[in-house]
């Protein structure tokens, strides 16, 4: 805490709030000054110091962003107390601060964070392809619309569904960061293109699923025609 006095009387600041503030000195060399010299020039301390002594009453966790000593940015909770003699009379103030600077930052990439989680969840979500998750044991975590549309179709289930050496693919993936494609597989007459994209981040890859069925076809009557 931050402790300036009135009139003549001296200040006192704690270690704590000086390595808050960035500086290098001891205490005793903050003895004479201002609260608004010692946060650095920062209008709204010093409005919040004048409203507390003007109104005699204290202010409670009011969030302000303040520059240090060293130019580090400061997200601070701070409580502004007037202080009082035995005979009532007003004779200072004291101020609290709370380092939140941490905190808020932890929540600004947890904000964003969230938004590039929703982002990438919603391209497999309205993919008109089939797209699936599989987790480091090959298990299917996630499939998106078009997957449980294929499935239902056919009445078919997962397993039926993947490359039979699809536990194989997925840990290569994980194992060795790189993606496999042009995992071709026949289901009731339809051919089926998976792709496995490893997310190394996440410990899962995500596979993209495309049915070649008419293609293969126009491919043999290729051949075909060509012999």
């Amino acid at each position: 805490y931050f402790q300036p006095r009135l009139l003549e009387n001296p200040c006192f600041v704690n270690s704590a709030m000086i390595s808050l503030m960035g500086y290098s000195e001891k205490p005793d060399h903050f003895t004479d000054t201002p609260l608004y010299d010692f946060f650095q020039g920062n209008g709204r301390m010093r409005e919040l110091e004048q409203q507390c002594l003007m109104d005699r009453t204290c202010m409670e966790t009011v969030e302000v962003h303040l520059d240090n000593a060293v130019g580090a940015g400061k997200i601070v909770s701070a409580y502004f107390s007037p202080i009082y003699d035995l005979s009532l009379e007003l004779m200072g103030i004291c101020v609290f601060l709370f380092d939140l600077t941490e905190l808020r930052n932890k929540e600004k990439e947890l904000r964003e964070k969230s938004i590039e989680i929703e982002q990438l969840a919603a391209f497999p979500m309205e993919n008109p392809s089939p797209v699936l998750a599989a987790n480091k044991h090959s298990d299917i975590i996630y499939t998106n619309l078009s997957m449980e549309m294929v499935l239902e179709h056919f009445n078919l289930k997962m397993e039926d569904f993947l490359p039979p050496n699809h536990h194989d693919i997925v840990a290569n993936c994980l194992q060795s960061a790189y993606s496999r494609g042009q995992v071709e597989h026949t289901v009731r007459e339809r051919v089926y293109s998976f792709t496995y994209n490893p997310l190394i981040s996440h410990n899962m890859v995500q596979i993209h699923v495309l049915d070649i069925t008419e293609r293969k076809r126009m491919e043999e009557q290729l051949i075909h025609d060509a012999f």
